[in-house]
């Protein structure tokens, strides 16, 4: 996720932390970008969180001067919808596999009441084998470090 700021003009910048939450309270630092220092005229910068969170995020810049004072910018919201994951083939009779551009996941195969069936550890391309399932609907949870996503798998 890309973040972008700007300022109008700077006196004694040294740097900017780009802090997030997950909740608007209880912000962590994720990066720092150095400063132009003193300038008149307008400076753009940017900054790519490398792990967004899914869902809502909260963010802010704590600009810090030269002398160790600083400032917070205001908070800026950021939704960021979970990826659609499609599995395939779907319905299937034993093995689905898992998209090539996934990354690696925590995974559960849980049954209509959310009990967990099955679980591990997979990657993108890799098979899953349903052949010790019953016949029957099923969800396939798969968690990453950008969150939660379940989808309805069918077994024939």
């Amino acid at each position: 996720m890309g973040l972008s700021w700007a300022t109008a003009s700077e006196k004694n910048s040294a740097y900017f932390e780009v802090q997030r939450s997950a909740t608007g309270e209880a912000y962590e630092t994720i990066g720092k970008v150095a400063a132009q220092g003193n300038s008149s005229s307008l400076r753009e910068y940017d900054f790519a969180d490398a792990r967004p969170l899914a869902g809502l995020a909260y963010y802010r810049l704590r600009q810090v001067d030269v002398d160790g004072s600083s400032a917070y910018s205001p908070v800026a919201t950021v939704r960021r919808n979970a990826e659609i994951v499609a599995i395939y083939p779907n319905p299937t009779t034993d093995v689905v596999v898992l998209p090539a551009s996934l990354g690696p996941v925590r995974y559960r195969i849980l049954n209509g009441l959310g009990q967990a069936l099955s679980s591990g550890q997979a990657a993108g391309g890799d098979r899953l084998d349903l052949s010790t399932l019953p016949k029957g609907a099923f969800f396939l949870e798969l968690t990453d470090a950008a969150g939660r996503h379940t989808q309805r798998l069918t077994r024939q």
